[in-house]
């Protein structure tokens, strides 16, 4: 099997090589593990590639800018109030 390092006597690695490397990676992994992972692993691939090709995916793509910003607004402002009534309650205790 072709290094993917380069050593001082050879070429640098290319892409083919790297894509070389990774077949028979994956080639060995179903090997030795039979399978178990990939007959798993790939219907949950299946389903998030589908989510991100679903409107749903697209619609909450286009809110989330939104709804980061209204989220870091209601924050901002829930800790200017949680900050003033602390304020309050140590005046109250007799802190300056």
């Amino acid at each position: 099997m072709p290094s993917a390092t380069a050593s001082s006597t050879s070429d640098p690695p290319t892409l083919k090589t790297f894509r070389y490397e990774e077949d028979a990676f994956r080639s060995r992994c179903r090997a030795g593990f039979g399978g178990c992972f990939m007959d798993q692993l790939i219907p949950a691939i299946k389903q998030i590639v589908a989510f991100y090709e679903s409107p749903v995916r697209k619609k909450l793509a286009a809110a989330t800018s939104s709804m980061t910003s209204e989220g870091m607004q209601a924050g901002q402002q829930l800790g200017m109030e949680i900050a003033r009534e602390m304020m309050q309650e140590m005046q109250q205790l007799g802190y300056k």
